[in-house]
C-alpha cells in the first residue's frame, strides 16, 4: 500500500511494479441498518457498518507494452478472486460470515484525473476497484431484559397472555 507522498518520488524501481492507492471510503446505505447481533452473554451488539473501500490499482513499467500486460494480469487476477470468504480474509477481525467482493468500476477519467492531481504525480492508466462490504464492529453493547409477559389490547380491553 502507497500513501499519495511515496508516489511523488516513485517511477516503478524495478522492471515491473503494482501499487494500491485507497482513494475512498463510504458506506453501503442499502445494508446499513441490518439486525442486532446476540452474542453469546446474552447481549446485543448493533450490526456491522457496511463499508466500501475503493482502490486505485497501478501498474508501473519501463515502457506501455509491459504496463498494460501487467493491467491485464491484475484484472484477471482479482476477477478469478473476484469473492473472498472468511476462510481467505487474513487477521483476527473477521467473523466466520464475513465476505468481500471486488468489483472492477468505470471510473470516470475526471476522477482518475483528481486523485492523481492530489498526489502531485503524473497521470498513470490505472484501474478501480470497488471492495465491499466491510463490517466494522460495533463495541457497544446492550444489555435488554428478556420479554416474559405481554399485554396486548383487542377490543379495548388488556389481555394478558
Amino acid at each position: 500500500m502507497v500513501a499519495p507522498r511515496d508516489l511523488e518520488n516513485f517511477d516503478g524501481g524495478a522492471e515491473l511494479a503494482i501499487t494500491v492507492f485507497l482513494y475512498r471510503v463510504g458506506i453501503v446505505s442499502e445494508m446499513r441498518n441490518g439486525t442486532f447481533r446476540t452474542l453469546p452473554d446474552g447481549s446485543q451488539r448493533r450490526p456491522p457498518l457496511p463499508l466500501e473501500l475503493g482502490f486505485m490499482v497501478t501498474p508501473w513499467a519501463k515502457d506501455a507494452s509491459q504496463a498494460n500486460y501487467l493491467a491485464g494480469v491484475i484484472v484477471r487476477t482479482l476477477y478469478d478472486a473476484a469473492n473472498l470468504s472468511s476462510a481467505q480474509l487474513r487477521g483476527a477481525g473477521w467473523n466466520p460470515q464475513d465476505s468481500a467482493q471486488i468489483v472492477l468500476e468505470s471510473l470516470p477519467i475526471a476522477d482518475h484525473f483528481r486523485v492523481w492531481d492530489s498526489a502531485r504525480v503524473p497521470y498513470r492508466t490505472s484501474l478501480a476497484y470497488a471492495v465491499r462490504v466491510i463490517g466494522i464492529d460495533s463495541t457497544e453493547r446492550f444489555h435488554a431484559p428478556r420479554v416474559v409477559d405481554v399485554t396486548a389490547a383487542i377490543g379495548g380491553r388488556g389481555q394478558q397472555s
